[in-house]
C-alpha cells in the first residue's frame, strides 16, 4: 500500500488555521520588568517587557515576545532547564 501524500498547501492551512485558534488563548502581560528569575511562558504574550538576567521556560511554543529586552537571559523548553546542574 502506498503512503497517501498531502498537499503542501493544505497543510500550511491547517497549521496556519491552528496558529490563528492558539494566539486567541494566550494571555497578554505588558509593560512589566522582571529580574533573577525563572518564569514560564507557555500560554502568555509579552508586549513591551523586559527580562534582566531570567531564564523563561515553554512546555511546548505557545507563546509570543513582542517588543521585548532580554538581557542576559535564556529561553528554553523546560525539560532543558530541569536538567541543567545548579
Amino acid at each position: 500500500m502506498e503512503p497517501k501524500t498531502i498537499d503542501p498547501d493544505v497543510l500550511q492551512q491547517i497549521a496556519d488555521d491552528l496558529a490563528d485558534k492558539l494566539a486567541e488563548t494566550r494571555t497578554e502581560v505588558c509593560d512589566r520588568w522582571w529580574t533573577d528569575e525563572v518564569i514560564n511562558i507557555t500560554g502568555y504574550t509579552f508586549v513591551n517587557c523586559r527580562f534582566e538576567n531570567c531564564i523563561l521556560v515553554f512546555d511546548w511554543p505557545h507563546f509570543e515576545l513582542l517588543r521585548c529586552a532580554l538581557v542576559e537571559t535564556d529561553v528554553m523548553p523546560r525539560r532543558t532547564h530541569e536538567r541543567r546542574p545548579g
